[in-house]
């Protein structure tokens, strides 16, 4: 996992404070690719299609703003990336650190899994043979104080031995006798919607109302500010929020609706 170091004058600067809503949550969004992609400060054209909000009047606001600096050679820069955000030296040492302790973990568990695998087996062996050595001989006794068994069919081996014919089934119905009737039909189950329906229009003969029109996801978010986002203030929080309760956004309608949330929460404050 990667960080962004920002100062806590961040959003105060002059340079940032000429910026508005949509452009500064783009710049944030442009300092998380740099440091998510380990670019060094480097913002290459490509990232245009990956960033929401960035294009060359953006870029060309930012290199006024002294926000970034552009070189012929390598594009353009966050100003003063490698002051807030070094290069972290120790990062080599953590890892080799965790990959060792990995390490260590594969090894111990290659080492003890085969024994206790191996205790189990022993002591499932042990209880079976000492089960069979207490139960068999008594299953024995009881045997043969029960005596040998009455019935010669007990068993399929004893019918062909002592060649025996299985005892005929009388039939199950009498010849000649009129078929049973045939089992009453099941009554028909209530329509519970139907019924519902019914009390609440006082006609039992109305039709079913239409179904509702499916809403976009863009009138989805505009419901949702009405209903409950005016109590959110503007910024990321209510940001995640829309996005989650409406997940199928765009970017781009992301961005519409939170400045329209920022819209209906100024003109709410005005009033």
């Amino acid at each position: 996992m990667s960080w962004v170091r920002i100062d806590d004058r961040f959003a105060s600067h002059p340079k940032i404070a000429k910026l508005t809503d949509r452009e500064f949550r783009t710049w944030v969004r442009i300092l998380c690719y740099c440091g998510g992609y380990t670019t060094r400060g480097q913002l290459p054209e490509e990232a245009d299609a990956e960033i929401p909000g960035l294009d060359t009047r953006l870029r060309q606001k930012l290199r006024q703003l002294h926000l970034l600096d552009h070189h012929p050679a390598t594009g353009d820069t966050v100003h003063d990336w490698a002051d807030y955000n070094p290069k972290d030296p120790t990062a080599a040492e953590r890892q080799a650190r965790r990959r060792d302790s990995r390490r260590d973990i594969d090894r111990d568990a290659a080492v003890t899994e085969p024994l206790h695998d191996r205790d189990i087996d022993r002591d499932i062996d042990r209880d079976i043979h000492r089960d069979a050595a207490v139960t068999r001989p008594r299953a024995r006794a009881q045997a043969a104080a029960r005596g040998p068994s009455p019935n010669p069919v007990a068993s399929s081996e004893g019918v062909r031995g002592e060649g025996l014919e299985p005892t005929p089934q009388p039939p199950l119905t009498t010849p000649g006798a009129p078929p049973p009737p045939p089992h009453p039909a099941a009554p028909a189950r209530p329509d519970h919607r139907q019924t519902r329906r019914n009390v609440r229009t006082g006609n039992p003969d109305d039709p079913p109302p239409p179904p509702r029109p499916k809403l976009t996801p863009l009138e989805r978010g505009r419901n949702y500010i009405r209903n409950i986002g005016h109590t959110i203030e503007p910024g990321p929080i209510f940001e995640a929020a829309l996005t989650a309760t409406v997940p199928d956004l765009t970017p781009d309608q992301t961005l519409e609706l939170v400045d329209e949330h920022a819209d209906h929460v100024r003109q709410e404050t005005a009033a």
